[in-house]
Formats: structure tokens, sequence, C-alpha cells
């Protein structure tokens, strides 16, 4: 059996003629992306299907990009031959996939998929597109929550989240040898899923298609790091593609529009549990972040939760600092934080 076949001096992409496996290359580094999995979505937030095994596949190639349609759904769930199916009466969709070659991104995008019903269908495409094993010497990087993180491996605990429409929408796995990295640029219905277990870890961003809500195409982009490169190179090569598509906003241009934005630079940024009162309610004492996850983190940040303003205000300025931006976490109605009216 042979293979669809996409180059471009920067990626090699080959799709087996039956849309069976994947692979993406570049010519960077080692890394790769290669899987049979590669296009999978779950029907009604319940049941999850590889689109090659459950339904038929038509591929054409024109030019720079591979057209997938997926059509004729069964939904099986022992095996193809088996009579059991969930649904039962599952709907006729009909997926239509692409990907396209742009200098040193694939473009994946789902086109569009139709004879949606009621329920809702989120696609994972590329599914999984970010693996590695929990012992694995690799960093990886997470554009969540408007801020970036760095999480290395090995030694990280069982963990497992769904984030939804992150601010900052890329993430990246890499090591010496070079990396692969994820961009998307819908920042609405879709959710990432992190997941590291004790042996197999993936990071996977899934887009939902509700009929007659969200049904218009979404993309997602796969580029590779080459050797030596990290999260700088990650973020360089963000902030090149937004400035491309129009998309920058300075930070000059948002002090311009509010000029108290100007001060944040050179203060003093405190996240949590912060009174207003002039002491600490009784029995409350300084404490660890709620987001350190082991004892070693918590000691390498300090017991920063429960402080009172002034204290925090009198230690900033001690240390050099004139100004202090407090930004407490929670929410201000039935969250964690409503039985600290002070804060």
């Amino acid at each position: 059996m042979g293979d669809y076949v996409l180059e471009n001096g920067h990626l090699r992409v080959k799709l087996a003629e039956d849309a069976s496996h994947l692979t993406v290359e570049s010519t960077k580094t080692f890394w790769r992306y290669e899987a049979e999995d590669y296009a999978v979505f779950t029907y009604g937030n319940a049941y999850t299907y590889n689109l090659a095994n459950h339904a038929k596949a038509h591929v054409t190639q024109d030019g720079d990009s591979l057209h997938i349609v997926f059509d004729q759904m069964v939904y099986w769930v022992r095996f193809p031959e088996h009579g059991f199916k969930k649904p039962l009466n599952g709907p006729d969709l009909r997926f239509r996939l692409s990907i396209r070659l742009e200098d040193d991104e694939a473009i994946f995008t789902t086109e569009s998929i139709k004879g949606l019903d009621n329920e809702i269908v989120a696609i994972s495409f590329p599914h999984k597109p970010l693996r590695w094993r929990q012992s694995d010497r690799v960093n990886l990087v997470l554009g969540n929550e408007g801020c970036g993180s760095l999480v290395p491996f090995p030694g990280q605990p069982v963990f497992n989240i769904t984030n939804r429409y992150e601010l900052l929408p890329l993430y990246a796995l890499y090591d010496d040898n070079g990396g692969i990295a994820v961009r998307y640029i819908e920042q609405f219905d879709h959710w990432t899923n992190w997941c590291f277990t004790e042996d197999a870890c993936h990071v996977s961003t899934s887009q939902e298609f509700i009929r007659g809500i969200a049904e218009y195409s979404r993309s997602m982009r796969v580029s590779f790091l080459s050797p030596g490169e990290n999260y700088v190179a990650l973020a360089k090569n963000y902030r090149r593609h937004v400035q491309k598509e129009g998309r920058l906003y300075l930070l000059k241009d948002k002090i311009a529009a509010n000029p108290e934005v100007g001060r944040l630079a050179g203060s003093v940024i405190w996240k949590f549990s912060v009174y207003w009162t002039e002491n600490l309610p009784k029995g409350v004492t300084h404490d660890y972040s709620p987001h350190v996850l082991d004892k070693a983190a918590g000691d390498d940040e300090g017991k920063v939760a429960n402080w009172t303003a002034r204290s925090v205000f009198d230690t900033a300025h001690a240390a050099g600092f004139d100004r202090v931006c407090f930004l407490n976490a929670g929410w201000n109605c039935y969250g964690y934080d409503t039985g600290y009216p002070t804060r």
C-alpha cells in the first residue's frame, strides 16, 4: 500500500492510502508525530471513536493539501463484526478534514461535520499531538490561563485535567534534540486535556461542534523545534506568527489604551489569599499556595498564602519595590473564596 505525501522543504506528511496511518516529520529534528488514531471524536460527551477504524475514508490530494472525508460511520464497541453498538442508532455523520503545509507548519483543519444531531461532537485532530512516557527526560510547556508553565519530566505526579478556552493557545514538548509544538487560533468551542499517568502521558485538544451553534471550521497548527531550542523559541515563533496574522497587540498599545497597565511593570504580583484587615484573623497563619503539588515546590516558592495587604506592601518596600498588584484567586459568587468576605 502506498502513501499520499506532502513536502515543502520544512515538513513531510505521509498519509496511508486507506487513511489508516499518519506521519508528520520535520527537517529540523528527529521528532515526529506518528499515529493511527490521529483523528478521534467523542459523541455526546460519552462515546469515543477512532475515525480510521469506525468510518469509510476517502482521500484526495490537491497541491500542498490532503483532503479526507470520513463517512458511513459504524458505532461498534467490541470489534467491527460485533453487533453491539453505542449508540445503537448513531447519526450519519460525515467529517471533512484537511492537512495543509504552510511554511514550517502543518495545518490540521476540521472543515465541517455534517449530520449533527442534538448531541455535542468533539473532534481531536490531530489527536494527542504530544505523547510521551512518564520516564522520558523531556520538558512540557503549557499555555494555560493566559500564562506559560514549564513542567519537567520525569518525576511529575499522576494528573488529569481538562481546561477550556485557554487565553494562550499553544503547548510544546521538547528535549535537547528538538521537539514538537502545537497552536490554535480559534479562542472558543474547544477544550484541552493534560493527562500524566504512571506510564503514558499526553496533551490533546478537542474542538466542539454543536448543531446550529458551533459548526464553523477549526484548525490546529503543528510545528517543530530544532535541537537546542526551548520555550524561548516557542514564544518567539508564536509572536512571529501572530504578528504575521495581524493579531499582535503590544504592551505599549495596551498602556496607551489603559495607562494603569504601565504600572504593572516593576510591581510585585501577589496572587492569593490577601486580607485587607490590620491583622490576620485568629487561627490563620501563612501557608503554601493552593496550587503547589508537593512540598518541594512549596518550599521553593515559600508560604505565600494568608498575608495582610500591609505586610505585603511592607515586605515589598523593604526589598526595593514601590508598588504591588494583588490578584486574589477564586470566584466572587459560589466559589471557594466566598467564605472569606474580608479578602
